[in-house]
């Protein structure tokens, strides 16, 4: 049995490198597609992220619901990368802003399932100490999955420079869906010698008329302690407030400060080039550091960086003050893995092993509706009044997660 856990262990890794390279590219080219072949605005932008948000908050809730239950991890892992290649592959050729939204809504909902199946799999059957190095491994080869096709994504529209933008940034689509199916190809060679846990067959069949029962058991707040229920809301708090800036980062490069597609490609993968060495520090640190200490330590310095990049913009005429954006920005990445991983063991082991998936499928439920909420509310300040605005109010909800944590 360690043996084939080993095996499949490798699998899933490697499936999920793959899936951060796909999206990688995907979720940079998903807004900036929304303006350049769509012919959206920056509040159209807004709106496609929310909902590609929105689509990952329903399959967090429903990933709460299965995975504690679920016995089959390689057939949900393969379900949702197979998806996941079809919506990426048809996504360019969408006829309408519309069917563009909803397509980025159901590619939300396809990917959803992926990272959490493997976190709850290594929680229920890991040692403390293995879950912690396995947990930074498994999002190391992630973001590094994720910076390899960021550049990638660069180097295709910088290869085909002939072509027009919207055609290069097609191209783009299709090299996710190819990485995508490489993955579900992965897993579903291992279908056969699957790892089953968790109880017989039919515990991984969810009963339709039970359905909407169980959605309320993984989102009533109510039925967890306390100190959970202040613990997610210090999270929402935190993906709000930094997501006020990110919703509409890429179009403020863009729009705000002249920068090309190709460029702001390469500033987003040095962004992700940090984050890799991050969750490759990141193991060491939690070793020293506690994690409510780290947590609350990443919020503030997020909230400072914001600061920082709202004055470098005010100011960018002033040639020195613009580089403050992408270094800035460049920590962003390089702080996250030390807020992600401590915020990820403390949600699986806050509530007990058996509620780790429900208590997963809570937080990221409801940090992609924070994520949701300020893609809106972002792009409507963005568009009406100024950018400025909008990284000014996730720099005071930074500061009230910040105080939340402390409560916890």
């Amino acid at each position: 049995m360690k043996e084939d856990t080993t095996l499949n262990l490798r699998r899933w890794f490697m499936a999920f490198t793959l899936q951060g390279a796909s999206l990688g590219a995907f979720t940079l080219i998903l807004s900036l597609f929304t303006v350049t072949g769509m012919k959206g605005n920056v509040e159209n932008a807004s709106v496609v992220v929310a909902l590609y948000s929105l689509g990952n908050l329903v399959g967090s809730v429903i990933t709460g619901i299965v995975l504690d239950k679920a016995r089959d991890y390689p057939a949900i892992i393969f379900r949702s990368l197979f998806l996941s290649a079809i919506i990426a592959i048809v996504l360019p050729f969408s006829y309408s802003l519309s069917i563009y939204s909803l397509l980025s809504f159901l590619m939300g909902l396809s990917v959803a399932f992926v990272g959490p199946a493997i976190i709850v799999f290594m929680n229920k059957r890991l040692p403390e100490k293995m879950y912690r190095r396995s947990l930074s491994a498994l999002n190391l080869l992630n973001s590094t999955g994720a910076t390899l096709g960021t550049f990638i994504g660069s180097a295709l529209l910088v290869s085909f420079s002939f072509m027009e933008e919207t055609s290069r940034m097609a191209l783009i689509f299709f090299f996710s869906s190819v990485l995508f199916a490489i993955a579900s190809i992965m897993i579903s060679t291992q279908r056969k010698g699957s790892l089953r846990i968790l109880g017989d067959r039919s515990s991984d069949r969810l009963n339709v008329s039970k359905f909407p029962e169980a959605i309320i058991d993984v989102i009533n707040i109510n039925k967890y302690e306390q100190r959970s229920r202040t613990f997610i809301l210090a999270a929402m708090l935190t993906f709000f407030g930094a997501n006020m800036m990110l919703a509409v980062f890429s179009i403020y490069l863009k729009e705000y400060l002249n920068v090309s597609s190709t460029l702001i490609f390469v500033i987003y993968g040095i962004n992700s080039i940090a984050g890799n060495v991050g969750f490759y520090l990141a193991n060491t640190v939690m070793r020293r550091v506690n994690d409510k200490e780290l947590i609350k330590a990443v919020v503030i310095t997020r909230a400072i960086l914001i600061v920082f990049i709202t004055i470098s913009g005010i100011f960018k005429n002033i040639g020195y003050l613009k580089m403050l954006t992408f270094v800035s920005f460049t920590l962003f990445g390089f702080t996250w893995p030390f807020f992600y991983l401590p915020l990820t063991v403390q949600a699986t082991n806050i509530e007990g092993m058996e509620k780790s998936g429900k208590i997963l499928g809570l937080l990221n439920a409801s940090t992609n509706l924070a994520v949701i909420v300020a893609s809106f509310i972002s792009g409507l300040i963005a568009q009406r009044i100024n950018y400025f605005t909008a990284f000014v109010i996730g720099v005071l909800f930074l500061i009230a997660a910040y105080r939340m944590f402390q409560r916890y």
